[in-house]
Formats: structure tokens, C-alpha cells, sequence
């Protein structure tokens, strides 16, 4: 049995990627059934997520002309990039042991200072410990070329952004965002966190319908770094819900919405807010959402009122 201490994962996954290992690291798996068992395990979860993501067109071969894209980041495999800016290269990737999908924001100021470090993955736990349906949840922090990468759950769907450009989005789904990520926002806010840099891309629209903020946390890699606080989160809300409704107002036919009059009045009054309360600045689109709702609810009291009609013919016809 060998007396010093085991490699850490990241060790070995470099040896599982075919990276030479140090003399003394060799050494120890070499004579180290529980460390040979752990390289066996990585290898062969590697080879499977290679595969299965080799065979999908959505994410194989994806690439970027601006930044080089690893194999890896920490622990978890990219398997293409999701978007870049001058900020963050975004990538789409999976845990080499659990599988589960992420995407990773990974950084382009590096941040050689320890104590930084220290105090981004303490406010990254934080973050992590935030829990709400149209939240993508922080799961870690890992380093790529002497820079921190934040590391979220990952999110199939299109960025709110895009469906705003494409003209993919009616005023029915620009209610529920304006109403979920209002409640998302006061989630963080009773946590005590801002999101500090909310935009329309910070937004996906799930598979399901949910909106999502995906990016939280990221501003906190900025530089500078931005947290901001619950006043500019709601003024942010509503300046996307005022470009939204500047998009489907242009169109034909738009101006006798009246649920686009709803969210032009929910944007202006969080534009105008002081008190940082998400979801009192968003109630007009709650009451919008909520509209949708309407028809059934006449459709029942319709059905209610034949029905005593007839009990009433009934009654009068034969007793």
C-alpha cells in the first residue's frame, strides 16, 4: 500500500486523458488499487460522454473562431460553445462521472489573488444555496487558464434575447416572463442577493414554457465586478419588458392588445421604482398573466347559470 496521499480528480483525469503523470503520482496509482479502480471509472465515463455527444448535431463540433475550446474544465467535458462575448465564453458541458449537463461561464480576466478567489467561491456557495424553479441553480466554481468559471445548471431553450429579435414572442409570453422572473427576483432578494447585470440574454426560455435566469452569478466575474442591488434588478426587469413591448407594438395589428397596454404600465411603473419590490412593480403583469385564465372562468359560469335555468323550468313545469 503506498503511504502517501491519493491524486486528486483532477490529477487523474489528466492521466485519463492521456497526459503523462508525475513520477510520484504514477508510482502511487500503480500500486494503488482504489486509485486504478477511480482512473477505470473516469475512463470509461469519458469515452461514454464522448461518444454520446459526438453523435448529437446540436452540440458536435461546435466551435468558436475567437477563444481555443478545451476538453475540459475541471471536471466537467465541453462539449461546444454556447455563446461568447468579451466577457465569458459560455459552454455546454457534462460531469465526467455524473453526467448531468451544465453550462459553464468561464471567464477571460484571470484572477491570480487569493483572496479573491476565496471571497468569489464563498459568494458562489451562497448563490448555490438558492432554490427556484425559474433559477438556474449554481452548482460550482472551477478555474481555466488562471481564471474563475462558474459552473449552473444547464438550460434547453432559446435565450429570450433571440426570441425577441426573431419576433418569436406574443404578449401572452411576455406576461409569464415578466411575472416568473419577478418572483425569481424576489426569491434572491429575500436571500439577501442581487443579480446585478439582468438583461433579456440572461433569460431562457425552458422546453416547458418556464422562463429561466441563467446566468446568475455571472456578474460577479465582470470587471469590474457588478452586484448591484434589488433597485437595478427591478429597473432591469422592466427595461427588457419595455423593449419587448416595443417589439410587438411594431407590428401590424398590435395596438388593440390590451394586455400590451398592461405591460407597457407594469414596465413604466418598475422603471420608476424606489423600493425594490419585484413583485409589487410587476402585479399589472400578474393580472395580465393571469387573464389567460379568463374565458374558462366565464365558460363554467355560463354552464352554472343554464343549469339552475333549467332546475328553475323544471321545478316550475312539474311541481
Amino acid at each position: 500500500m503506498p503511504t502517501d496521499a491519493c491524486p486528486t480528480d483532477d490529477a487523474l483525469y489528466a492521466i485519463a486523458e492521456g497526459e503523462a503523470p508525475s513520477d510520484a503520482i504514477g508510482s502511487h496509482v500503480a500500486e494503488c488499487a482504489e486509485c486504478r479502480a477511480r482512473l477505470e471509472r473516469l475512463r470509461t465515463s469519458m469515452s461514454t460522454i464522448r461518444f454520446l455527444y459526438q453523435q448529437r448535431p446540436d452540440v458536435a463540433g461546435e466551435v468558436t473562431e475567437r477563444s481555443p475550446v478545451p476538453r475540459f474544465v475541471g471536471k466537467y467535458f465541453v462539449a461546444g460553445v454556447l455563446s461568447e462575448d468579451d466577457e465569458f465564453v459560455v459552454y455546454r458541458g457534462v460531469h465526467s462521472l455524473l453526467q448531468a449537463e451544465v453550462a459553464i461561464y468561464a471567464s477571460k480576466h484571470s484572477s491570480s489573488d487569493d483572496e479573491t478567489r476565496d471571497m468569489l467561491f464563498a459568494e458562489c456557495r451562497r448563490l448555490g444555496d438558492v432554490r427556484h424553479e425559474s433559477i438556474a441553480r449554481v452548482l460550482d466554481v472551477e478555474m481555466l487558464n488562471d481564471a474563475p468559471a462558474l459552473v449552473v445548471e444547464f438550460t434547453e431553450g432559446r435565450r429570450f434575447d433571440q426570441l425577441i429579435d426573431s419576433g418569436d414572442i406574443d404578449s401572452v409570453l411576455a406576461s409569464r416572463v415578466a411575472h416568473d422572473v419577478a418572483l425569481a427576483l424576489a426569491a434572491l432578494h429575500r436571500a439577501g442577493i442581487a443579480h446585478g447585470g439582468l438583461r433579456s440574454a440572461s433569460i431562457v426560455i425552458a422546453a416547458d414554457g418556464r422562463p429561466v435566469i441563467a446566468d446568475l452569478g455571472t456578474s460577479r466575474l465582470r470587471r469590474p465586478p457588478t452586484t448591484g442591488n434589488r433597485e437595478d434588478d427591478v429597473r432591469s426587469l422592466g427595461r427588457i419588458v419595455s423593449d419587448v413591448v416595443d417589439a410587438i407594438s411594431s407590428r401590424p395589428g398590435a395596438g388593440g392588445d390590451r394586455r400590451l397596454h398592461r405591460l407597457r404600465q407594469t414596465a413604466e411603473r418598475a422603471l420608476a421604482s424606489e423600493s425594490g419590490d419585484a413583485v409589487d412593480a410587476m402585479s399589472f403583469a400578474a393580472a395580465s398573466s393571469d387573464q389567460r385564465r379568463k374565458p374558462t372562468i366565464w365558460i363554467v359560469a355560463g354552464i352554472l347559470l343554464a343549469l339552475v335555468a333549467f332546475a328553475a323550468w323544471v321545478a316550475a313545469k312539474f311541481f
